[in-house]
């Protein structure tokens, strides 16, 4: 077993102006629009297992501007905010999906901007798998629920009544998705603790056993996928099972 976070570096690094036979300007597609960043590699593979984290390197002492990156899908890989060292910003990226097993490879992109201009792609490829998973069902928010509030202290779920069930439920953590773009991780699922919060879907088998999550703070007027991801079992893709938006 090993931790589903996994990483190969990239490294970006921008045309000095000179270089690049431009010169700054203000202007749309003129002088800085034009620079381009040179991306190495333009394409990054997870390997199956255990990995090194990932970073990705942007590199730019011909200019003092905000890099940021952002991904296309954020059930297959997450990146962190920059942290920057003089001329240097630093993004690490992360697997969501696992590495162990691979059944077939998918694939999101790391979009990196320069001062709100995309100027570079990087794509990362993160290998699957499809393992048995335990039934696990959303009770508390109501997928689907509107109007919830952005101050819930928890999520809570049911799983069927039997301890091999409950304790495979126990290896799964919250991540939750959101319309705005943001994503952040709960905590692991646990025994959800009484009394149990109303109101609550009624799952769809008998005598169920009720784990909860705590809930990472959550955005006003957004709607959220509920995703459920093993940082144990590395070969499990993500699951979404759930919906709710908030005030």
């Amino acid at each position: 077993m090993r931790k589903i976070r996994d990483g190969a570096i990239v490294v970006v690094l921008s045309c000095v102006l000179a270089a690049c036979g431009g010169a700054s300007s203000s202007g749309p597609g003129t002088g800085r629009n034009l620079v381009p960043l040179n991306v190495s590699p333009a394409n990054v593979s997870f390997p199956i297992g255990s990995t090194p984290p990932q970073t990705i390197k942007v590199v730019d002492a011909s200019y003092s501007g905000v890099f940021s990156a952002t991904v296309s899908d954020p059930h297959i890989i997450d990146v962190s905010p920059a942290t920057a060292l003089g001329p240097v910003a630093t993004f690490t990226v992360s697997a969501i999906s696992g590495t162990d097993t691979q059944i077939s490879p998918v694939s999101a992109t790391v979009s990196i901007s320069e001062s709100n201009v995309v100027k570079a792609k990087v794509t990362v490829s993160v290998p699957i798998c499809v393992p048995p998973v335990p039934r696990i069902f959303e009770t508390y928010p109501v997928s689907g629920a509107t109007g919830v509030p952005a101050t819930i202290a928890s999520l809570v779920f049911a799983v069927p009544n039997n301890l091999q069930m409950q304790n495979a439920a126990y290896g799964f953590r919250v991540r939750l998705i959101g319309s705005d773009g943001s994503a952040a991780n709960g905590s692991l699922l646990a025994p959800a603790p009484l009394p149990l919060p109303s109101p609550m879907a009624i799952p769809p088998f008998p005598n169920p056993a009720y784990v909860a999550a705590s809930a990472p703070p959550l955005h006003s007027a957004t709607a959220y996928q509920v995703v459920l991801f093993s940082p144990t079992v590395g070969c499990l893709p993500p699951d979404t099972v759930g919906t709710f938006s908030t005030t």
